[in-house]
C-alpha cells in the first residue's frame, strides 16, 4: 500500500517569514537579518551593510612580530680611550 498524500517524512512544513507562505523547511534560507525566508523573497546583503575587508597595508607590522631590544649598557662598558691616552669615566 502507498501513501499518495502530501505528507513526506523528514520534511516538514514551515512558513516563510516575508510573504507567510506554507514551504517545506529544507527550503528556507537564513537571511543576513538572520529571517527564515524562501527562495523568492532572498535578499542578498546589501553592500553598505557589509563588514569592510581590511588587508594590511605596505610596511604594517606583521602579527606576533616583537621589537629588536638590545641591553642597556653597564656604566663600566662605557669607558674608552681619547687619543691623548685619558680615559672617560661616567659620574658616579
Amino acid at each position: 500500500m502507498t501513501w499518495h498524500g502530501s505528507y513526506q517524512p523528514g520534511r516538514p512544513y514551515a512558513v516563510c517569514d516575508r510573504c507567510y507562505s506554507k514551504v517545506r523547511l529544507d527550503e528556507l534560507r537564513t537571511e543576513w537579518s538572520n529571517s527564515r525566508v524562501c527562495d523568492s523573497c532572498y535578499d542578498p546583503r546589501p553592500v553598505h551593510l557589509s563588514t569592510p575587508v581590511l588587508r594590511p597595508g605596505e610596511g604594517a607590522p606583521l602579527p606576533g612580530a616583537r621589537p629588536d631590544t638590545q641591553p642597556e649598557a653597564a656604566d663600566a662598558d662605557l669607558e674608552f680611550a681619547y687619543r691623548d691616552g685619558t680615559t672617560y669615566e661616567p659620574p658616579t
